[in-house]
């Protein structure tokens, strides 16, 4: 067997394992979110699942300490990615004992975890402060790479590591990059509106965007977006928060142009 080959098959395994864990995930999604939400096999999907995502993250995590070895140019970048990863699917979810903390770096108007009455005041307030003073700040201090390309524990990290397997042309799909993202932002933002007028509402609105998200970020980003469309797919083509990311960039470039023109 050749390199190439192994490294076909080792790609095929990898995206394999990922569409299996997101297939699991799913139907355990909806059986939860079911008014009826026993399932005898319950337990075996958890551990099945648990076992795959292991897997997986060790598979990742590898690759992204190979990529910081063989990569010196983007070394910095990665090992900041890396350290949020690890902080958001371990160190915070064990010693929270609280898993909801892996989502801690997914704030609105990614997710609406900030406003979830079962989330803990203590992420409640960390993810309000990340998603409406840091990412913003950070966004305007260092541009779109602030958060997206060094913080980002979704489309920053995986496509430094999962995405680096698969060689797309970028640029694929950009027409859905420009009507996707705004829509998507501007529903989270009426969504906002809504569950502060009424909280009775947060309940099948939340379930409405579970699904959503883990639709678009979970199984269309890593089964179909990394290998076939490109690492930044879901970044580009879906993410709310990337969409006000480049509003807040755009908006200060051409405050700066105002500020030059006038001097």
């Amino acid at each position: 067997m050749n390199t190439l080959y192994l490294k076909k098959i080792g790609k095929f395994l990898l995206w394999f394992l990922f569409f299996v864990a997101f297939s699991i995930d799913f139907y355990k999604l909806i059986i939860e979110i079911a008014p009826d939400n026993q399932h005898s096999h319950q337990f075996m999907m958890d551990m099945l699942l648990r076992t795959i995502f292991l897997i997986t993250e060790i598979v990742v995590i590898s690759l992204a300490i190979y990529f910081i070895i063989k990569k010196p140019k983007r070394r910095v970048r990665l090992i900041s990615l890396l350290s949020f990863n690890i902080i958001t699917i371990a160190v915070l979810p064990i010693a929270t004992r609280d898993f909801a903390w892996m989502g801690a770096l997914l704030p609105w108007p990614m997710t609406l975890t900030a406003f979830d009455p079962k989330t803990s005041a203590l992420l409640s307030l960390f993810s309000i402060i990340l998603g409406f003073v840091v990412v913003p700040l950070l966004t305007i201090k260092f541009g779109a790479k602030g958060f997206c390309g060094y913080v980002c524990p979704l489309g920053g990290f995986y496509s430094e590591t999962y995405g680096r397997l698969f060689h797309n042309p970028p640029g694929k799909f950009r027409k859905f990059g420009k009507i996707i993202p705004p829509i998507y932002f501007s529903l989270m933002t009426v969504v906002l509106f809504i569950i502060w007028y009424d909280s009775s509402l947060f309940s099948p609105i939340l379930r409405i965007q579970i699904i959503t998200f883990f639709l678009t970020s979970h199984f269309f980003y890593f089964v179909i977006g990394i290998p076939f469309i490109g690492g930044r797919s879901f970044c580009t083509l879906i993410c709310p928060l990337g969409y006000e990311i480049r509003k807040i960039v755009k908006f200060k470039n051409k405050f700066r142009k105002k500020e030059k023109s006038s001097v």
